[in-house]
């Protein structure tokens, strides 16, 4: 009888463990990355500087930071050490602006910042009386943007009512002003620019031999010669809408110019224009440097128009390509869209293959949070897309079709964290987006302006320039279970996947949540895993979600990702639990 007994229990446990494997294995989503986007947990998640003239700026739970008012731009060096944020002057919601750069380090693990310092137009923060608050700099009045050169030896900033500035880049990350050009030096310290009045944004080309950056006063892209010892630039041309009177070459649908980028060959620059709404494509010398135009898409393009016709570029903003070369994505503020393009590989020349707009533009699928899309940024694995929307304060993650160039939204955060609350995300009675996606909150994106993406592609690093804030996201722990049975007493499993770029690996706990606005807890586990492994967690859940799992055999969880000092306010996901054998 007792071999009986010992036999009827192993039995028993394997099929229990059977069950295990099955529930373990089932409803989890294929591998190939983490679409989510991770606050960085407390007030390593975001910086802010308080305006002293806006009244109502209430944010909290940000790290106070120095020569971030107006935050417009941000960037990356390329070793991952340091992130540069230009913020710019008086104007739109703002009374005041820092007119500099603000200088962090980069912690390569977690993604966390810690201030520097900064330069200015002035040595003043921004504030009244605050001068000394950071360096004095030159040529840096509404900052607009920063970029880093490829051999991260340099940094080069454009400002509105400045010109162009060159920095020498410190072991530290620190910056020393170099130089500076502008279209109206007079006794300045710096050099005279041709077509180069209010200029928007600067890129430097992969090879670091040139500095290429459009002058909307002047509907222009200038070409500058980079120095490979010390940075130090020196104009060699200029392409304007109208010649400027010959001072440049004669472009094509340049007016109202915002944006630059160079393709990852060298052998193309792209410029976006907003008053004409149109990418321009212009073949580069590898030599040289100098650029020629060579063909242009355009919105709402006349039928005789040298120009290929688009949907979605009504002021185009910004443009990158893809690290492959094959493909171009266009942010529009007034299309409210984001607009993918074939790239010719012989020629550089354009071919629209995708649009997705939230102003319902004809020739455009459906979208969400592009109300006002300024920046778009592309991992370099080239497996997701990022998009900032100014308007809705919201940054959205796209998955990419590496063969067909086109997207797909995966996930998104908006502004609207309460710290109070402590609820991350949306309510449960809400509609879905446009796109059916459920975002998460965060905290210092109002007025979402600037993107940058660390090279490891672990970190996204927004600006927003009516919140007077940077805030960080990391690469969240990816819950992959999207279906379970519950077993032996209403124990289920949970797979999860912690990211590569995690050192030190993930911990934390797994919340479930059920009822109205998931406030009705169900269950929770500790987990743990390696850098770039997964982990299975076994949840026991409460009474009352076994209870109600009884009646009506089957029912969704919300599953969060709480993790411990590294990061937090995850997007919810959704849990499909059945009720199985005994």
């Amino acid at each position: 009888m007792k071999a009986i007994a010992r036999r009827a229990v192993l039995i028993q446990l394997a099929l229990f463990l059977c069950a295990y494997l099955a529930t373990a294995n089932a409803g989890t989503s294929p591998t190939g990355g983490n679409a989510g986007l991770a606050q960085l947990s407390g007030d390593a998640g975001c910086f802010h500087q308080k305006n002293p003239d806006d009244e109502e700026d209430e944010t909290t739970g940000c790290t106070p930071a120095r020569g971030i008012l107006g935050a417009d731009a941000v960037s990356v060096s390329p070793d991952g050490r340091n992130v540069y944020v230009a913020s710019r002057g008086p104007g739109n919601l703002l009374s005041r602006g820092s007119n500099g750069i603000a200088v962090f380090s980069r912690d390569t693990g977690s993604g966390r910042l810690d201030q520097l310092g900064c330069i200015t137009n002035n040595g003043s923060d921004g504030r009244e009386g605050a001068d000394g608050a950071c360096q004095d700099g030159d040529a840096l009045a509404q900052a607009n943007w920063v970029t880093v050169s490829p051999d991260g030896q340099n940094v080069y900033a454009t400002a509105s009512d400045g010109g162009v500035s060159t920095f020498r880049r410190s072991a530290s990350g620190r910056l020393t002003q170099i130089g500076c050009y502008t279209d109206a030096p007079l006794e300045s310290r710096c050099k005279d620019g041709v077509a180069l009045y209010r200029p928007t944004s600067a890129v430097v080309s992969p090879d670091g031999r040139n500095v290429y950056v459009t002058a909307r006063g002047k509907s222009a892209v200038i070409t500058f010669a980079r120095d490979p010892e010390t940075g130090d630039l020196t104009q060699t041309g200029c392409t304007s809408d109208d010649g400027s009177d010959g001072a440049c070459a004669n472009g094509t649908a340049l007016e109202g110019i915002s944006g630059v980028t160079v393709s990852p060959d060298g052998r193309n620059v792209y410029v976006t224009a907003g008053k004409d709404g149109a990418v321009a494509t212009f073949a580069r010398d590898p030599q040289t440097g100098a650029i020629a135009q060579t063909s242009c898409n355009l919105y709402a393009a006349p039928a005789d128009s040298s120009c290929a016709k688009a949907s979605g570029l009504a002021d185009a903003t910004e443009a990158q390509v893809s690290p492959d070369g094959r493909f171009v994505y266009v942010t529009a503020i007034r299309s409210e869209a984001i607009s993918v393009f074939a790239r010719d590989d012989a020629s550089g020349a354009l071919r629209e293959v995708q649009c997705i707009s939230e102003f319902d533009e004809k020739g455009c699928e459906d979208g969400s949070r592009l109300s006002f899309a300024t920046a778009v940024e592309i991992t370099s694995d080239g497996r997701r897309v990022y998009v900032i929307d100014a308007g809705g304060s919201a940054l959205t993650a796209y998955r990419r079709d590496s063969s067909s160039g086109r997207i797909t939204p995966e996930a998104c955060v908006e502004e609207g964290f309460d710290e109070e609350d402590d609820d991350f995300f949306e309510d449960e009675d809400e509609e879905d987006e446009g796109d059916g996606l459920r975002c998460g909150r965060a905290n210092g994106i109002f007025g979402a302006k600037g993107l940058a993406l660390s090279p490891d592609d672990q970190n996204a690093y927004v600006a927003a320039d009516t919140g007077n804030s940077v805030a960080i996201f990391g690469t969240p722990v990816e819950v992959r279970t999207r279906s379970a049975k519950a077993f032996a007493g209403g124990l289920i499993t949970v797979d999860i996947a912690c990211p590569s770029g995690r050192p030190r690996g993930c911990a934390g706990r797994l919340d479930l949540a059920s009822g109205k606005r998931w406030r009705t807890r169900a269950g929770s586990a500790a987990f743990r895993a390696p850098a770039g492994g997964t982990a299975r967690v076994r949840v026991l859940l409460t009474p009352g979600a076994r209870a109600r799992l009884a009646r009506h055999r089957s029912m969704r969880l919300r599953v969060a990702v709480r993790e411990r000092g590294t990061l937090a306010l995850p997007p919810a996901r959704s849990l499909l639990v059945r009720s199985g054998s005994r």
